[in-house]
C-alpha cells in the first residue's frame, strides 16, 4: 500500500499502490490474563486500543449495533470504523464468531466503510460459504488471478491435487495474487515471492482508496460502483457478475480512476437485497442493513 521507493539494498523499491495513504494497523489477540481458567482458549473480548474488556453477557441492549464484540479481529474492525478509517482490509478467514462479524459489518455499513476481505485459496478445506468475513452480505469479497488473468491454482489442503481457488458466491472482484514480491519470513525483510488472495485483498482496498483520493466528494460505495463497472480492459462497461470465481472481473485501477463515481448512487452495490439475486449465498441474507 505504501513505501518510500527505496529497497533495503538502496536500490529502487516500492512506493505502494497508494503512496499518500495513511495506514492504520491493528494487531489482534489478547493478553494471557484475559483467558478464563477451565474454558480452554475462551477469552474475554479485549480492545487493545481502549484497554477495555467486553463480554457476551452484555448483549441485552436494544440496538444490536451497540452489543459488545468478543472476537479480536471483528473488534478491531469496529475500532477502525470508530477511528475514522475509510477502507478496511482483512486477509484472514474464520469459521466462528458469526454474530461478532455481523455486528462489525453493521458498524461498517452504517458508517459507509467497506470491508475488503480475501476469499479462500486453493488449500481451503470443506465448505467455504460459511467462512468469515468475506462471505457476509455487502463485503467486498476478493479473489485472485495470475499474470495471465486465470484464477489462481495450487495444491489442495492435502497436497494431492492441483485445484482452482473456489471463490465465493458473493465474490466482488479479483486482483493480482500470484508470485508477488513479499518479505521472506518473520525474521527477515529480504525479498521472496508469495501467492494468494491475501495479497490481492490490500490491492483492491488500495484501489478504493485511490478513488477516494482522486474524487474527495465521492463515497466509498460510489467508488465501488465505479470499480465493478470498469474491470478488465474494456473501460467503462455495464454491470455483469461473472460467477463465484471472477465476480465482476479483474480490478482495473487505471480504468476506474478515469470515471467520476459521483454519477452513481451512494449505496453499496454488493449488498444483496433479494433471494433471487445470483450472488445470494447461504449467508447473504443473515442480517439487514
Amino acid at each position: 500500500l505504501v513505501g518510500n521507493g527505496v529497497a533495503g539494498d538502496g536500490g529502487l523499491g516500492t512506493r505502494g499502490i497508494v503512496p499518500e495513504a495513511k495506514v492504520l494497523f491493528y494487531a489482534v489477540g489478547a493478553p494471557e490474563e484475559t483467558f478464563k481458567e477451565g474454558e480452554g482458549d475462551v477469552c474475554e473480548g479485549y480492545n487493545a486500543v481502549t484497554g477495555a474488556f467486553e463480554s457476551d453477557s452484555q448483549r441485552d441492549l436494544k440496538d444490536p449495533a451497540e452489543w459488545p464484540i468478543t472476537n479480536p479481529t471483528a473488534l478491531a474492525v469496529r475500532q477502525a470504523v470508530e477511528d475514522g478509517a475509510d477502507v478496511i482490509s482483512i486477509s484472514i478467514v474464520e469459521s466462528i464468531f458469526a454474530t461478532d462479524w455481523e455486528l462489525a459489518q453493521i458498524h461498517a455499513l452504517r458508517a459507509g466503510v467497506p470491508i475488503v476481505a480475501g476469499s479462500t485459496n486453493p488449500t481451503a478445506m470443506g465448505t467455504v460459504e460459511y467462512l468469515l468475513p468475506y462471505s457476509m452480505n455487502g463485503v467486498v469479497a476478493v479473489g485472485g488471478v495470475d499474470k495471465d488473468g486465470n484464477v489462481i491454482r495450487g495444491y489442495n489442503l492435502y497436497g494431492t491435487e492441483i485445484v482452482d481457488a473456489r471463490g465465493s458466491s458473493n465474490l466482488a472482484v479479483t486482483g493480482p495474487a500470484m508470485e508477488m514480491l513479499v518479505p521472506s519470513s518473520d525474521e527477515s525483510w529480504g525479498p521472496t515471492l508469495g501467492s494468494g488472495t491475501s495479497l490481492a485483498t490490500p490491492l483492491v482496498a488500495g484501489t478504493i482508496a485511490l478513488g477516494l483520493e482522486k474524487y474527495p466528494k465521492a463515497s466509498a460505495f460510489q467508488v465501488i460502483q465505479t470499480m465493478i463497472r470498469t474491470t478488465g480492459s474494456d473501460g467503462l462497461s455495464g454491470l455483469k457478475w461473472n460467477g463465484p470465481t471472477f465476480g465482476y472481473g479483474i480490478v482495473n485501477a487505471t480504468a476506474m480512476l478515469a470515471v467520476d463515481p459521483t454519477q452513481y448512487p451512494d449505496e453499496n452495490p454488493l449488498f444483496v437485497m433479494t433471494k433471487d439475486d445470483p450472488r445470494c449465498g447461504t449467508t447473504a441474507t443473515t442480517f439487514s442493513e
